[in-house]
């Protein structure tokens, strides 16, 4: 009798381990960032222009150059009225 319990707690121990070593696959997948869509034209805009420093604040260099323009547009709420801010990082 202890034969068959010891045959029967193999036969469980194996059917363990082939369970665990079965391995489901899982595609990989990528994150979706949203979406946005631009503010509509017909809302005014101001713009900001924000200043350039005129030196390096490393060496003190007086030859910067401009590489490129991120422009940022913020939607502000003014009562009855709405407006588009683009503020222009140097």
């Amino acid at each position: 009798m202890t034969a068959d319990i010891l045959e029967a707690d193999a036969t469980e121990d194996e059917l363990a381990t082939e369970a665990a070593t079965r391995a489901t696959n899982v595609s990989a997948f990528q994150r979706k960032r949203p979406v946005r869509r631009p503010f509509p034209d017909h809302l005014p805009r101001e713009r900001v222009v924000v200043a350039a420093p005129e030196s390096c604040p490393c060496c003190g260099s007086l030859r910067l150059v401009k590489l490129g323009e991120d422009v940022t547009e913020t939607l502000e709420v003014i009562p009855r009225q709405w407006k588009v801010i683009r503020t222009h990082p140097p």
